[in-house]
């Protein structure tokens, strides 16, 4: 299913950064009836709605939401960027961030690039894309250095700080904060295409 009216996609979805819940200048914001919003895109209006500057989006599900505070790890900030878990902060407000402490509460994958200058984004208005069993598509995924990733392997959310994903563990149960399935292995930049759903 095609769901693209729930949505206002003033620029591409890996490319929004958003002041205020649905775009605008002021508070309450253009639509704030949008934050939290789920939709299904196929793989052309994934495409269309794609900054391929940025990188390629595929079909699958994808949500309106907030980031909230950035995280500090080994006192630097753990700033967002393409392909990094975000996790629930406050599922009520739909507000997320790169803290994987959350562990089990993965939300999505992260979709665009790092604001300028290394910018700290919490505030900002974003779309994720949704992963996990409940969900269905195909996402860009960060994940870690020397993952060795092979076809079907189980991928995780590593929870080590970093916000990136690595394979599970052999006969491991890690339902909570699986993303989904490997279908390519990573390229030179540490990405890997994650098959979500089963």
């Amino acid at each position: 299913m095609d769901s693209l009216q729930l949505v206002r996609v003033n620029s591409k979805l890996n490319n929004t950064y958003d002041d205020f819940a649905g775009g605008g200048s002021h508070i309450p914001g253009r639509n704030p009836g949008q934050l939290g919003l789920i939709s299904t895109f196929t793989k052309e209006h994934a495409l269309q709605n794609s900054d391929l500057d940025t990188g390629e989006l595929y079909e699958g599900d994808y949500q309106y939401v907030k980031l909230g505070d950035t995280p500090t790890v080994d006192d630097e900030l753990v700033i967002p960027e393409r392909g990094m878990a975000v996790f629930w902060v406050d599922r009520a407000n739909f507000e997320v961030s790169t803290d994987d402490t959350l562990r089990s509460e993965l939300a999505g994958v992260f979709l665009n690039d790092p604001l300028p200058d290394s910018e700290d984004p919490a505030g900002k208005y974003v779309f994720i894309q949704k992963v996990g069993h409940h969900y269905h598509g195909r996402a860009t995924v960060k994940v870690l250095t020397g993952s060795a990733l092979a076809a079907d392997e189980v991928i995780i959310a590593a929870g080590d700080g970093t916000s990136l994903f690595t394979k599970a563990a052999v006969e491991t149960a890690y339902a909570a904060y699986t993303a989904g399935l490997a279908e390519d292995v990573e390229d030179a930049d540490d990405l890997a295409i994650l098959r979500i759903g089963s």
